[in-house]
């Protein structure tokens, strides 16, 4: 297994969990409600720096995944050559995503990101990473589900723990060298370019779990 990641991405530290114990709670493909076993997994994790979690299918990877939602369209964009993760470039995706690092583990071990209504700080500086956004409602993010497909090592190494923002829809997005061609789309148009987006895009708009979350203000 091996990954081209530059040095100052391969120096991070992220924040992972054994691969068996996910195994153990999500047995299978798909978008999985989120459940106590899984908040005491994901609230006790450990630290590795990313170029290690890279090479190995012992840990997996907890990654945020941002939904930004406006009046039943959700905003989708594409990573640029530019961005680490070069198995994601030119592909289109509805979540916006990021590892959540040594930085997010006090918010992580204590749950605080984990209140249905609560705009951590934890939530608010992964967001304003990648996207400026003003919140337009009183659950501005909330923890819906997880993603999990441990098809191949790619997907054994990521755990998606899949936030939906409602916001209203004018944005600015904060990296244009990594993020490009965002826009909100309507459900039927992403499932009409369903080969251009990815797998985890298919996974979300396959779930009525998910989907049921689209409506909630």
């Amino acid at each position: 297994m091996s990954t081209d990641l530059p040095r100052k991405y391969a120096d991070e530290s992220l924040l992972v969990v054994p691969n068996a114990s996910v195994n153990a709670i999500l047995p299978d493909v798909g978008v999985w409600p989120i459940s106590e076993d899984l908040l005491d997994l994901i609230s006790t994790p450990s630290m590795m720096r990313r170029g290690e979690a890279e090479q190995t299918t012992r840990v997996t990877q907890l990654i945020a995944y941002y939904v930004v939602v406006h009046d039943g369209r959700i905003l989708t964009h594409r990573r640029t050559r530019r961005q680490p993760e070069k198995r994601l470039t030119a592909i289109k995706a509805v979540g916006l995503s990021g590892h959540m690092t040594v930085a997010d583990l006090p918010a992580l071990t204590t749950r605080d990101m984990f209140h249905q209504c609560a705009s951590s700080g934890y939530a608010n500086r992964e967001l304003a990473e990648e996207i400026k956004v003003r919140i337009s409602s009183e659950c501005p993010i909330s923890l819906c589900c997880v993603i999990w497909e441990p098809v191949d090592d790619f997907g054994k190494q990521h755990l998606g723990l899949v936030y939906v923002v409602h916001a209203e829809e004018q944005f600015t997005v904060l990296e244009p060298g990594l993020i490009t061609d965002a826009k909100f789309e309507g459900l039927p148009d992403i499932r009409a370019a369903y080969d251009k987006f990815t797998s985890w895009t298919r996974l979300l708009l396959e779930s009525k779990l998910f989907l049921s979350m689209l409506t909630q203000e």
